[in-house]
């Protein structure tokens, strides 16, 4: 390993506190993390949200969508198993002015008024710390912030450990993440192709280039080992302690 990776908190560390929450968020910065990923959607009335499901039901027990209730109606709802509420994205970009600390924010819809609500929200301050990022999938998104607000940060997401530069331009990003999702079959893909490509080389090359790489998201000590291989820039996981005891050899809380 040529550098210990950043380590960064996916949804805010989901395996130390609720995920997508204020409490996640700084559980994570009290962790150590360098910083935080968090997910955003519209409520009905057009409220960013920290969500990442289009569905109510896993993270709150209500069922319908997200798109359905007003930001007024998810005030009243909790995470479940927990008394954290659902923040608002100025929330969680409010962590992240705090502590001066990196954050990601994954655009989960591709809607011109989700990236015009989330734009709104960066202030030059902002600016410093905030990366908008977005699968592939979502990309027409990633092109509609750089269309209106070609001065922030954008990061793309690709299970893919190849053609980092390509897909970067494709998106006008200067960060490209890859690795597996929650998703069935995921990692299974990402290994397939990880064992036909020289993925260490790949990140060299893409680092060289001057973009930045990192990659997700690992949660064992095995994966947090083998992601770090690839010499990449920083880790997303969901268990900061952990990936802070394998590669910096501190004791877990």
């Amino acid at each position: 390993m040529d550098r210990i990776p950043l380590i960064f908190a996916h949804r805010g560390g989901a395996r130390r506190a609720p995920e997508n929450t204020v409490l996640a968020f700084r559980t994570a910065i009290a962790d150590g993390a360098a910083g935080f990923e968090c997910d955003v959607r519209l409520t009905r009335d057009q409220e960013p949200v920290i969500f990442h499901d289009a569905q109510l039901r896993r993270l709150t027990g209500e069922e319908g969508c997200l798109r359905d209730v007003t930001y007024r109606e998810l005030k009243r709802m909790r995470v479940l198993g927990s008394d954290e509420r659902i923040p608002r994205l100025e929330e969680a970009l409010g962590v992240a002015r705090e502590h001066k600390c990196r954050c990601y924010v994954e655009l989960k819809e591709c809607d011109p008024i989700l990236v015009d609500r989330v734009i709104a929200c960066l202030d030059e301050e902002l600016r410093r710390w905030v990366t908008i990022v977005a699968f592939t999938a979502r990309g027409d998104a990633l092109r509609e912030v750089y269309r209106r607000a070609p001065e922030v940060r954008i990061g793309v997401l690709t299970p893919v450990p190849m053609m980092f530069k390509r897909t970067a331009e494709r998106y006008h990003a200067s960060d490209v993440s890859f690795g597996w999702t929650w998703r069935p079959g995921a990692k299974a893909l990402f290994r397939t192709i990880a064992a036909m490509v020289d993925v260490r080389h790949a990140v060299r090359k893409a680092s060289d280039q001057g973009f930045e790489i990192t990659a997700g998201i690992p949660n064992t000590e095995k994966e947090i080992r083998e992601v770090a291989s690839y010499g990449v820039a920083g880790i997303f996981t969901d268990d900061v302690p952990l990936a802070r005891s394998v590669l910096l050899g501190e004791a877990e809380p």
